[in-house]
């Protein structure tokens, strides 16, 4: 049997198959120390904001301890302000500690997950007010459910979509439930329409809605698909959109009832 004939006849090699595949493992090699020091720099870069963002949080706490009820209408509300930020600032972080794998290379824990809605309709009550938009949270539940520490990664998505495409004079609702064997949140708002087919694809990475592309709201697409890969992932959980069927009229534009519905395992 002859051999194959060589793509290039006229040419040598210069140096042997065993070098090259020796380099080839070299820069593989590098490669990977290139991908880890990356690795290591985003965590350390995180856990320098985490401090900061808690030094932003004790300071304003310290702030409004010091104010007595007199001084509450001015500084008081810019203090709860830099207090929002702050929380918002530590919310973000969990979102990139979930993007990078860092958050599910910590230990599971409890998270009562009423509080965890509460902490971010709280982060959000200031752009609520500057929006116009009614903000609230009813339950209370008590329940705890057992997952990746960053479950405040999906009430943020699912109350900064309803912000973001609410019109104003609007409301946005969020209710926690307890139930023997698991716990229900729903975020209910106002949005833009999205069609039957479209609900089916709502939670795929870097999809999102004609209506709410058209909004002219900024979107990547990923927040849905992340919030729902952690719930089942991480907690065994689900995630869902429901849709009203019939639009009203609110602020000049028409607009349907959404609700997000996230349900989890309780553990206690």
């Amino acid at each position: 049997m002859s051999s194959p004939k060589r793509k290039f006849p006229n040419y040598s090699l210069r140096f042997p198959k065993a070098a090259i595949e020796e380099f080839a493992e070299e820069m593989q090699n590098v490669g990977d120390e290139v991908d880890a020091a990356s690795a290591a720099l985003v965590a350390n870069l995180t856990h320098d904001l985490r401090a900061l963002s808690g030094q932003i949080y004790n300071s304003s706490e310290v702030l409004k301890s010091a104010l007595d009820n007199n001084a509450y209408s001015s500084v008081r509300r810019h203090s709860d302000s830099i207090t929002a930020a702050q929380q918002m600032l530590s919310l973000r972080l969990d979102m990139l500690d979930y993007s990078t794998g860092l958050a599910l290379e910590r230990d599971p824990e409890a998270i009562p997950v009423y509080k965890k809605y509460d902490k971010v309709v709280k982060c959000f009550q200031p752009n609520a007010d500057v929006s116009e938009i009614k903000l609230e949270i009813a339950g209370p539940s008590q329940g705890y459910t057992f997952g990746a520490p960053v479950f405040e990664l999906v009430p943020f998505v699912l109350v900064e979509n309803a912000m973001k495409y609410s019109p104003k004079k609007s409301i946005v609702k969020v209710k926690v439930t307890d139930f023997e064997k698991y716990i229900d949140a729903h975020v209910q708002s106002f949005g833009p329409k999205i069609t039957r087919a479209e609900i089916e694809r709502l939670f795929e990475q870097g999809f999102r809605g004609e209506a709410a592309r058209k909004s002219g709201k900024s979107g990547s697409g990923i927040g849905l698909y992340a919030a729902k890969s952690l719930i089942r992932g991480s907690f065994n959980g689900e995630l869902s959109v429901t849709q009203d069927a019939v639009a009203i009229n609110m602020d000049g534009a028409e607009v349907w009832g959404t609700t997000f519905s996230c349900r989890v395992p309780r553990v206690y």
